[in-house]
C-alpha cells in the first residue's frame, strides 16, 4: 500500500485509517527515505501488485468490507509497522503504544465523554497503569 506499482518512486505516507498515526507515518517515512537513498530494494511491479491484489483480497473481500474501508488497517498496523521498521533495521515500536490503543479504544466505546480525562504511568517497555486524574503522573521516575 505504500509503494505505488507503476511508479515505485511515488509513495503514499499516511493514508491509513484507524491507526496510530505518527509512528506510522514515522515508520512509513523512514521506509522511503531508505528506499530513497538505496539502502533498501523496492520490490517489482509485479511483486507489489500481487502484494496489493492480496492485501485487497484480505482486508475487503474476505472481510466482506467496501472498496472505501480498504485503508482501515485497526489491529492490523502494528504488524505493518514493525515489517516496515524490521525491512529498514529499525527498532519495533515500544509495546505500549499498542496497549494502550487497545485499552483507550475500549474506553472511548465504553465512557465517550471522559476517556480523554485518563492518566496512565508506564511501568517498563510493557506495561502501564492508570492513575487518577487528580495525581500528576510522573514524566520520569
Amino acid at each position: 500500500m505504500l509503494v505505488d506499482s507503476v511508479h515505485p518512486t511515488m509513495y503514499f505516507v499516511g493514508l491509513c485509517k484507524g491507526v496510530v498515526p505518527f509512528p506510522q507515518f514515522f515508520a512509513q517515512t523512514e521506509f522511503c527515505v531508505s528506499a530513497f537513498l538505496g539502502n533498501i530494494a523496492i520490490p517489482s511491479t509485479d511483486a507489489i501488485e500481487e502484494d496489493n491484489a492480496a492485501l485487497y483480497k484480505e482486508y475487503v473481500t474476505d472481510r466482506g468490507a467496501k472498496e472505501h474501508h480498504f485503508h482501515f488497517m485497526r489491529e492490523k498496523q502494528w504488524a505493518y509497522n514493525n515489517q516496515l521498521v524490521k525491512d529498514i533495521g529499525g527498532t519495533p515500536l515500544d509495546s505500549n503504544v499498542e496497549k494502550l490503543y487497545e485499552y483507550t479504544t475500549k474506553e472511548r466505546h465504553a465512557n465517550l465523554p471522559t476517556y480523554k480525562k485518563a492518566r496512565f504511568r508506564l511501568r517498563g517497555s510493557d506495561d502501564f497503569i492508570k492513575v487518577d486524574v487528580d495525581e500528576r503522573p510522573l514524566l520520569c521516575d
